[in-house]
């Protein structure tokens, strides 16, 4: 410990500062380290999460517009306003039929359906 104390005052200044610039240095590593440990996983619930949401989002709002189209469908006064309803309905069951086989190519999707069976 006399060692210590027979040093200058600058070099144990500078020694203290390279231990802490040290010790600050591994903990960047590590938290850079954790950092792209989060992103992939990030990247992996987007893909497996988010995507097939989007799916699911877009066959309920063109299964809403189906209802709307039926409703209007039933009290429609004209054959031309009952033919147009009749087609926009269609053209929204295609959307639901194709929104649907997009969100079953997820790979989570039959633990997706599992779960919501409780709602």
């Amino acid at each position: 410990m006399r060692w210590i104390k027979n040093m200058r005052t600058s070099v144990k200044l500078i020694t203290s500062f390279l231990i802490v610039s040290v010790i600050l240095g591994f903990v960047g590593l590590y938290g850079i380290s954790n950092l792209n440990k989060m992103n992939s996983s990030l990247s992996g619930m987007y893909d497996n999460g988010l995507i097939p949401v989007k799916s699911a989002l877009t066959a309920q709002v063109s299964y809403t517009r189906m209802r709307v189209n039926i409703r209007a469908a039933y009290i429609a006064d004209t054959k031309e306003s009952l033919d147009n309803s009749i087609a926009t309905y269609q053209s929204e069951a295609k959307i639901v039929e194709s929104s649907i086989a997009e969100f079953r190519k997820n790979k989570n999707e039959r633990g997706v359906i599992k779960n919501s069976r409780a709602f």
